[in-house]
């Protein structure tokens, strides 16, 4: 390997490195409410301590401590996990003297076993407004921290890197290899030893695999890791769903150990299986894992692990079967080039597709905005992968679009692409490894949107002589506050007898309950509880009741089922799968036609990008006119078609996407 690779690993390895010394940073399983509030001062004793996180919590390892002024720990239940909403934790308190308290909190989530503590202030009767500051400032009042550390990323990354081998290896075996050696006269390719590459991944698993056991074990004991004699780590293995799921993941290995290494088409079909159902159980533990509708998102992120796996773990493969032919002639040698290549192309080019697609949606799920991207720890570890990720997409595409027409060309430029390429593909490996590294992290960080600070939904309607803005913050289950202005046509509202807003689930099941809204300012209204209890639809309607008119309803309707739901990622991630495929088709022409299959699968990701822009955007507009929804379909296809009809490109109705792959600009 020449002097500039060695620069280019070992500045991947170091800027992974100096990523992964960061002291501490905000936690996954973070309070998005609690009551009292932080820094509330009460004027009685509060009957209990309640805080509702960000994610499902374990029973056996949550729980909650007050400390009074003098630091010394108050009689205490103890703190209940409620079963209904799992992600509420309370705590029955006795009648409380006036004085400063702080609460210390520990939580660990049952969606991916990251242990979280935090504190917050509260005061109760005639509080001392400095001592009140100190006791915050001294817990950093309301924020939640977690210590990052270096076992769990190592274990990550190694589980990751094995379970990428564990997919790619066999996939290699079956659409390329086999294909391939077929192609060529009998003797001509020399078969790699694919058991001891089998091997490798497995060394890179199992070890990752328990590792990862020993850490979460540790870190729910307060500790970096516990040793396998371990009260904690039979507690945590029987009694959490990360037990579960470390379970089942030890039987997939068993499994992986016990099927036959990946040389025939048999084989490579059992072992691929084994290693995507392999892959889905680290997607269990995933930040897809904790979304309140998991199945999409969770579904996209186990695309993105086996696509990452068929990619990088290919590359290993292919690297290994150009070793495997040193002895081989070199005719034999740049036939056996000419044939690997445009076959890996074949299912690189889609997998890199499906790694951009389910990757933007990702980080429309996970990334507030471009601001987090560079203000977090997580938005920087990304930007890195990025990086890396681009490094590796360019190395690719020379070897599709140098390497393979010059492998076509003739035996001697075939034998000078191969060694080109058994350089380009060490290169590649060392890049790989420097993402998973990434991805290790980006699993043991909180998302940059649970960093941020929730925005408010914002709804307009209108009854009668009446224009309504509904705002509802942060806009998720648990506390909100909901302000509610009101004008009339002539100015802001005046003479107000009451005004209060009825939360109805759309799904049934549970009660409707009603608020009520003080006045805050002429027009604005303004309350707060936990009215919103579930994640689901939900139809808020205000009433406004005015001396001598009939009241005024006006309805608002407000989903909080996944956020995944609300992102149009997903409806752009369907056209960019046409163009993947597209491309996908196209690296599988002939070899001369490389460049042109490129530019085929770039028309069509403009193509299908900007029809369905087209599309959410009229979608968005007609949702804020607040109609019904026939009403808004009818709204949103006529104005799609007004554009679409300004561009000539009508689509067909109903099916946009598909009319998308199917059209060029």
């Amino acid at each position: 390997m020449g002097r500039a690779p060695r620069v280019l690993l070992a500045a991947a390895y170091a800027l992974g490195v100096l990523l992964v010394a960061v002291p501490r940073v905000l936690a996954h399983g973070v309070p998005v409410s609690t009551s009292p509030a932080a820094n509330a001062i009460l004027e009685r004793s509060p009957p209990q301590i309640e805080i509702f996180f960000s994610e499902a919590l374990e029973t056996g390892y949550s729980s909650i401590t007050v400390l009074d002024g003098a630091g010394a720990e108050l009689p205490r239940a103890i703190a209940r996990v409620d079963t209904a909403n799992p992600a509420r934790m309370t705590l029955r308190l006795r009648s409380m003297q006036p004085g400063v308290y702080t609460v210390v909190w520990q939580a660990l989530s049952a969606v991916d076993g990251h242990v979280t503590r935090g504190t917050f202030a509260f005061a109760v009767g005639r509080a001392d407004a400095a001592s009140l500051a100190t006791a915050a400032a001294a817990g950093s009042s309301g924020a939640s921290t977690t210590r990052l550390a270096f076992a769990e990323v190592a274990a990550r990354w190694l589980l990751q890197a094995g379970a990428a081998l564990l997919v790619g290896v066999p996939l290699f075996v079956l659409r390329v290899w086999l294909p391939a050696a077929g192609t060529l006269p009998a003797g001509n390719a020399r078969p790699p030893n694919w058991p001891l590459l089998t091997e490798a991944a497995l060394l890179l698993a199992l070890p990752g695999h328990i590792a990862a056991l020993l850490v979460q074990a540790g870190h729910a004991t307060g500790a970096e890791y516990a040793l396998p004699w371990d009260a904690a780590v039979g507690g945590i293995l029987f009694a959490t769903r990360f037990g579960f799921v470390w379970l089942l993941r030890t039987a997939l290995l068993a499994l992986i150990v016990a099927l036959p290494p990946p040389g025939a088409a048999a084989a490579a079909g059992r072992a691929l299986a084994a290693g995507a159902a392999l892959v889905f159980t680290l997607s269990l533990g995933s930040h897809a894992a904790a979304e309140a509708q998991a199945l999409l998102p969770l579904g996209a992120d186990w695309l993105h692990a086996l696509a990452a796996g068929v990619w990088l773990g290919g590359l290993g493969a292919f690297a290994v079967a150009l070793a495997a032919q040193r002895a081989a002639l070199p005719a034999e040698r740049s036939a056996l080039v000419r044939a690997l290549l445009p076959r890996f192309s074949s299912i690189a080019v889609p997998a890199v597709a499906l790694l951009g697609i389910t990757g933007l949606y990702a980080a429309g799920l996970r990334v507030g905005g471009w601001e987090a991207l560079a203000g977090t720890a997580y938005g920087r570890v990304l930007a890195a992968k990025l990086l890396l990720f681009g490094a590796l997409l360019a190395l690719g595409a020379y070897n599709l679009l140098r390497l393979t027409p010059m492998a076509a060309h003739s035996a001697a430029h075939g034998l000078r692409a191969a060694g080109i390429l058994q350089r380009t593909l060490k290169i590649e490996a060392g890049l790989g490894g420097a993402v998973l590294l990434c991805v290790g992290l980006l699993t043991t960080l909180p998302p940059a949107r649970v960093n941020a600070v929730a925005p408010s939904i914002e709804m307009a309607g209108s009854a009668d002589d009446l224009q309504f803005t509904l705002a509802v913050a942060p806009g998720r289950v648990g506390i909100n506050t909901f302000t509610l202005h009101a004008a009339t046509t002539s100015g802001a509202l005046a003479d107000v007898a009451e005004v209060q807003l009825r939360f109805t689930p759309r799904a049934g099941g549970v009660p409707a309950s009603t608020g009520k809204l003080q006045a805050v300012a002429a027009g604005t209204f303004s309350g707060q509880g936990a009215y919103l209890s579930l994640p689901q639809a939900w139809q808020l309607q205000a009433v406004v009741r005015r001396p001598g008119k009939y009241d005024a309803f006006a309805n608002f309707d407000l989903d909080l089922r996944s956020s995944a739901r609300r992102v149009i990622w997903q409806q752009l991630c369907a056209g960019a799968a046409a163009a993947g495929s597209g491309g996908g088709r196209c690296a599988g022409r002939p070899l001369t036609a490389s460049a042109r299959g490129m530019g085929c699968a770039a028309r069509r990701g403009i193509a299908a990008g900007g029809r369905l822009c087209v599309y959410e955007c009229a979608a968005a507009g007609a949702r804020r006119t607040n109609k019904p929804g026939g009403q808004q379909r009818a709204i949103c296809g006529n104005w799609r078609n007004a554009v679409c009809a300004k561009l000539r490109c009508v689509p067909r109705a109903g099916r946009p996407w598909k009319r998308a792959a199917q059209r060029h600009i």
